[in-house]
């Protein structure tokens, strides 16, 4: 069967979904004007083993993602924050040859909060003691974008009287301190979409717009046609190409 031409309208029309979002999320107050949420939810939904064996390889061998499922949790009101959240990037899997459920809470972060540590262990808690009774495994990571949030801390400790009560750890995958050129060689859909976030100076802009369009060659094909316009709409969220690059993209990708 012949597949379909991935077509510019079909293109447009999927920006025009994410900057639908970027409004809504303007309108209410948000830190940033990009949905970082959104963005996340839709590429993790998209590509979550992609996403693990990139960022967390030493977890893949030990979850089975033949059944994933992400799961809506009830709002949660975050005090610290002083607003209503609902936590919608968590993710169920499989621990690998059992039945054991594994519970994946993506945080995406974008901005530098001294209160981001609290927040994470607010979730985390909340989470864990919706499900204790279940014996479900909790791993909390927080997907740090920007330069402003790479020194975020990962860790929350409470103590009293100068000792130390208590330590809620959690996983963060820091964006900028990946290099982007270590990843252009790399076919995995997550990378390409996540390119320039990776650390970069001005003047290597075009060098890594060219690599992020051979990335996309190289998953014409290998990536469905809903995928594929996903990881494009997002990439330009972020790359924010002007209308000559994206001249160059279309001719690039003959789309």
């Amino acid at each position: 069967m012949r597949k379909k031409q991935i077509t510019k309208k079909a293109y447009h029309a999927r920006c025009v979904q994410m900057r639908s979002h970027k409004h809504e999320n303007k309108g209410a107050g948000k830190k940033s004007a990009i949905p970082h949420d959104y963005i996340f939810k839709q590429l993790l939904m998209a590509f979550p083993q992609e996403y693990m064996e990139l960022f967390h390889p030493e977890l893949v061998a030990q979850l089975d993602f033949t059944e994933v499922r992400f799961l809506m949790q009830e709002l949660l009101v975050d005090f610290i924050g002083k607003r209503v959240k609902i936590l919608d990037l968590l993710m169920e899997v499989k621990q690998k040859g059992t039945k054991h459920v594994v519970l994946v809470l993506f945080e995406p972060q974008s901005y530098c909060d001294k209160a981001f540590a609290e927040r994470m262990f607010t979730y985390s808690f909340r989470i864990w003691n919706a499900n204790r009774e279940k014996g479900h495994t909790l791993i909390p990571i927080a997907i740090l974008i920007g330069r402003a949030t790479k020194n975020l801390p990962d860790t929350m400790t409470i103590g009293s009287f100068g000792e130390e009560m208590f330590t809620h750890k959690y996983r963060k995958v820091v964006l900028w301190n990946y290099n982007w050129k270590e990843m252009q060689h790399l076919d995995n859909p997550v990378a390409a979409a996540l390119l320039v976030q990776m650390k970069h100076g001005a003047e290597e802009r075009s060098q890594m717009r060219m690599a992020y369009l051979k990335m996309m060659h190289r998953l014409k094909g290998k990536v469905d046609e809903a995928r594929y316009m996903l990881l494009m709409a997002m990439a330009d969220m972020y790359f924010q190409p002007t209308k000559e690059e994206d001249a160059l993209l279309f001719e690039q990708l003959d789309i």
